[in-house]
């Protein structure tokens, strides 16, 4: 029985064309089998082709990473179809994937294109990527694995059922909520997920410009509301991120190796520029990174603390520097610094066996599409009435029981850190183990000590490549010091105080010209490590996660054997 639904699934093939197609042309039959043979190797989980072949005056390219240079893509020059293999279903981008295009007169393959980001035919992505419906419809689709042919669910309300907010009135008026990110209809359930949470509790709540300049207006306008003023804000970020180059990274049930092209510094994309025909590639103009958000937070040292969610791919590549700031209380990430993150998983997932391995494929099919028994998936339970990607329904399902239930003194931030906890159970990208929540340690209100003069902020990190470890230790924990204004020549001190391997326990040091010193602690074992850094009566913690040195540790760049900045 098994085997028959396997070869079911294997043979939904288009096998009719658009119309009559025109004298010497080949029919769309044999272009979609010559495309099938070119996309086999790659084991595509979904293949989609268009009903009809791009002319040759139109032009195929591919999204953009940021800072790569829009080069112009020249014109096909006579008619060709186009083919596109997902190797990844559901998965946000980047992912792994392979272009195909067929000559129409010749019916030979044209390329045959690995790519990591969306094809593009004069400079928009087709039309099967346009809307999750398109994706989901069978219009487009070739051939797919039976990871990818359950229906779209339906969508109502996000509100559950029965629930009532138990928050007490005015317990979230120091508190908003800013969402910032691609406009695209990819997004758009999350957005309605997450702003329909917030109309039900009560939080104020914005969406700014698709821009790091819209951030910082929508923050200012909401820190400054002299009626009301909002000291906590919650930042809601989402788009397309930026995988590390030359590492191995996660997507869903398999793992591939980026090379130096295919990645690049951290970064989600939150727009692109209009239609641009003449290069025949979709660039984006505008990115949110780390260092931009930092910038952001240390405006309002002291004044305003920010919890913030990131749903995009390789979005725990923001955890340092942004939760080293003293006013971020909370930082949760869709996925790890190596990992892709996913949209709405409809479709089964690949399950794993006694040894927590993933299933290898029982069979293939046509075009190499990997097919899997009964037996080996997972189905998704969750409830998600919006068809939210699966990192934000978890949250926002979270959410709701943490408002139904709350402390007697309500914390966003707790809420925040509790959601990010309780909400997984509804988050299938985490049932399925193709995703991992990343949530940082959840910090106490931070406010300037009374009469200071500066804000002093932590930088943590660790070496295992450190040739000469403090005080005997096997590896290092680094910590850099800044100080805003710069407090030159001032003195400054460290205390590691908890961690299952400290050779360093004590650090003192002088800040240099610039205000800032890096500080070095010996430790002997891989764990979680805590600290204090003073400067004069201002004191902030520091913390880091040191793993165990097997080479293979994921950082901003990739595989590292340190992380010290």
């Amino acid at each position: 029985m098994h085997g028959r639904t396997l070869l079911a699934v294997g043979l939904a093939l288009i096998a009719t064309s658009a119309g009559a197609p025109p004298a010497a042309a080949v029919s769309q039959r044999k272009a979609t089998l010559a495309a099938l043979k070119a996309l086999k190797p790659a084991q595509p989980e979904i293949v989609f082709g268009l009903p009809k072949p791009l002319s040759g005056t139109q032009r195929v390219g591919v999204t953009l990473l940021p800072g790569q240079k829009p080069t112009t893509v020249p014109k096909l020059g006579r008619r060709t179809w186009l083919f596109w293999g997902d190797e990844a279903c559901d998965a946000q981008f980047p992912h792994s994937s392979r272009l195909v295009l067929i000559d129409d007169r010749t019916g030979r393959v044209r390329s045959s294109q690995e790519l990591i980001e969306e094809p593009t035919i004069d400079g928009v992505v087709p039309p099967f990527l346009a809307t999750p419906a398109a994706y989901a419809s069978s219009r487009y689709r070739v051939v797919s694995s039976n990871l990818c042919v359950a229906p779209g669910k339906s969508r109502g309300a996000g509100t559950p059922a029965g629930w009532k907010s138990a928050l007490p009135p005015g317990s979230l008026d120091k508190d908003c909520m800013v969402i910032v990110g691609d406009q695209s209809p990819d997004w758009q359930p999350d957005y309605q997920a997450m702003t329909g949470w917030a109309d039900d509790v009560g939080l104020r709540h914005t969406t700014a410009a698709s821009s790091i300049a819209g951030l910082r207006k929508a923050v200012a306008d909401f820190a400054g509301d002299t009626a009301k003023p909002c000291t906590d804000v919650l930042v809601f970020i989402a788009g397309h991120g930026v995988p590390p180059p030359d590492a191995t990274i996660r997507e869903t049930w398999t793992t591939r190796k980026t090379t130096k092209a295919q990645g690049g510094a951290p970064a989600v994309v939150v727009h692109y520029r209009p239609r641009d025909p003449k290069t025949g590639r979709r660039v984006p103009d505008a990115s949110i990174t780390p260092g931009a958000l930092v910038a952001l937070v240390d405006t309002y040292a002291g004044k305003v603390d920010f919890k913030f969610k990131i749903a995009a791919c390789f979005s725990g590549r923001f955890e340092h520097p942004l939760s080293d700031r003293p006013n971020v209380r909370i930082v949760e990430m869709s996925s790890a610094a190596d990992q892709t993150s996913v949209f709405h998983m409809t479709d089964p997932a690949v399950g794993r066996d006694a040894s927590g391995n993933f299933y290898p494929p029982d069979k293939h099919g046509l075009g190499g599409v990997p097919l899997w028994r009964h037996e080996h998936l997972v189905y998704n339970k969750t409830t998600n009435p919006l068809g939210a990607d699966e990192f934000t329904n978890g949250n926002v399902a979270g959410f709701y029981t943490w408002s139904q239930d709350p402390p007697d003194k309500v914390d966003l931030a707790q809420g925040v850190s509790d959601a990010a906890q309780v909400g997984q159970e509804q988050n299938f990208g985490v049932i399925s183990h193709y995703t991992t929540v990343v949530t940082t340690q959840l910090k106490d209100p931070h406010t300037t000590p009374a009469g200071a003069a500066f804000q002093l902020f932590t930088h943590s990190g660790w070496a295992h490549d450190d040739p000469s470890p403090p005080d005997g230790g096997l590896s290092t924990v680094c910590v850099n010091v800044s100080t805003v204004p710069a407090q030159a020549g001032t003195a400054v001190s460290a205390d590691m105080t908890t961690g299952p391997g400290i050779a360093t326990h004590h650090v003192d040091g002088t800040l240099s010209a610039s205000g800032a010193a890096h500080l070095r602690f010996g430790i002997t074992a891989p764990g979680h490590y805590d600290g204090t850094v003073t400067v004069g009566s201002v004191s902030t913690p520091f913390s880091v996660d040191v793993p165990a040195p097997t080479g293979s540790s994921p950082d901003h760049g990739g595989d590292a054997a340190s992380t010290c900045p």
